[in-house]
């Protein structure tokens, strides 16, 4: 009977063991990701570069040797398990952060070699967070010392793109689209009559004290309805009526956003 009893209570006393060091590894391996997502979505706003639209000569490998400084700066500010996470970007064998293009079709980043950095196709850049053995910083346990495993190792990656076939949106159903367009359609002419000259410019010039804006037809296929967003937006700060803006304002409504491709 007692051996039955204490072979039960060993059972027991191994179950929660598992459960309290497989919560640790959870909670571990949760932060390591936010530490991640954070690290790669601040380093690869530096390939966002507007120098970049130049195509000059060393640019890209200027913004890449910035991208790659960033990730420890904000690894840094993240804590796994009350420890500021390190992200190494020196390691030749194994590093943190990885630049390089996006494939669609294995849905991950391509590396790109130190050779490759002046390519102006390289839009993708994926940070590891780790805490493993051979860097001296893995996961602590506590009950499954007891069956010679003191700790483990645990990672979590993160890999952010630049998107730059997205050229506007458009309308579906009745749902307002939460997004600012950044184009505008300028025809100094004023012929186009979606064009912020006509729409803007052209009214104010004449002393017209209300703005009239209307929309682009719904048959269009170019990226007219976002910039007759931002032309209603201008209207706010335009119009001395608020009456007068607010009913194209509100005809204007649109679903969640659907890229437009080139």
């Amino acid at each position: 009977m007692w051996p039955l009893l204490l072979a039960c209570l060993a059972l027991m006393l191994a179950g929660v063991a598992l459960a309290v060091d497989s919560a640790l590894l959870w909670q571990a391996r949760q932060e390591l990701q936010v530490a991640a997502d954070a690290s790669a979505l601040a380093a690869v706003q530096e390939l966002a570069d507007d120098q970049l639209l130049l195509h000059r000569e060393g640019y890209m490998q200027r913004a890449i040797r910035r991208s790659l400084l960033v990730p420890s700066e904000i690894g840094h500010k993240h804590h796994v398990l009350g420890v500021p996470q390190v992200i190494d970007t020196n390691d030749p064998t194994l590093p943190d952060v990885v630049v390089g293009y996006y494939d669609p079709a294995i849905a991950g980043i391509q590396p790109a070699t130190p050779s490759e950095w002046d390519s102006p196709f390289i839009n993708a850049l994926q940070v590891t967070a780790r805490r493993t053995r051979d860097r001296n910083t893995s996961v602590g346990l506590f009950f499954t010392r007891l069956f010679q495993l003191p700790s483990a190792d645990v990672a979590a990656s993160a890999t952010a793109v630049i998107d730059s076939h997205i050229v506007g949106f458009r309308p579906l159903g009745q749902i307002n689209v939460p997004v600012m367009p950044i184009g505008l359609l300028s025809d100094p002419t004023g012929i186009d009559e979606s064009s912020w000259e006509a729409q803007i410019d052209k009214p104010l010039s004449a002393g017209i004290s209300g703005c009239s804006i209307k929309p682009a037809s719904n048959g269009t296929k170019s990226a007219s309805t976002a910039r007759w967003a931002m032309a209603c937006l201008s209207s706010l700060l335009s119009c001395p009526s608020q009456k007068r803006w607010k009913t194209p304002m509100a005809a204007y409504s649109s679903s969640a956003s659907r890229r437009v491709p080139q």
